[in-house]
């Protein structure tokens, strides 16, 4: 039987040890951006969110810069027995979560999925510059695939720059 609202409600808002259990296939209740800004006292005041779910448009201002982001989520997953957290906000990490994100006019899709020995597994797909996809996985942190995708781009970048000099000059 799965577990009841209030009970869905403690879970996301209380700090878990990664060893103690939830139920098997916890499923996720999702609760908007807005509510979990004002429960954590987030400051809002460079950030503008709108919370259409299952899409999410967020822009960030930085001064007289400001970045937008789309988030569409296809899947929230479920929070397996041996539930893992991040390391600095102590957020729950789901398996099977399923978000694609667009940056920069790059469509790019993130999961998680726990291994067999419980450790969390972050992804990044998106289709590179040539059509075919590309991925980067680390056990480490969501942070840790964010700079691995980074490195890849940038790598492709002084790749292309290269081909264009040799081509060109």
């Amino acid at each position: 039987m799965p577990p009841s609202s209030k009970t869905l409600q403690s879970i996301s808002s209380t700090r878990y040890s990664p060893t103690e259990n939830l139920p098997k296939c916890h499923p996720l209740t999702r609760y908007p951006l807005q509510e979990i800004q004002q429960q954590k006292n987030i400051q809002t005041n460079s950030l503008e969110v709108v919370d259409n779910y299952p899409s999410i448009h967020v822009t960030r201002f930085d001064g007289n810069k400001k970045t937008k982001y789309l988030y569409k989520i296809f899947r929230l997953g479920y929070y397996p027995p041996n539930v893992k957290q991040t390391v600095r906000s102590c957020y729950l990490i789901p398996n099977g979560y399923l978000v694609s994100i667009k940056i920069r006019g790059i469509d790019i899709m993130a999961e998680t999925q726990y291994d067999s020995n419980d450790k969390v597994i972050y992804t990044l797909t998106w289709d590179g510059s040539n059509g075919e996809k590309q991925s980067v996985s680390s056990n480490r942190s969501a942070s840790n695939v964010a700079t691995l995708f980074l490195q890849v781009c940038i790598n492709n970048l002084i790749i292309t720059l290269h081909v264009y000099i040799v081509l060109y000059i």
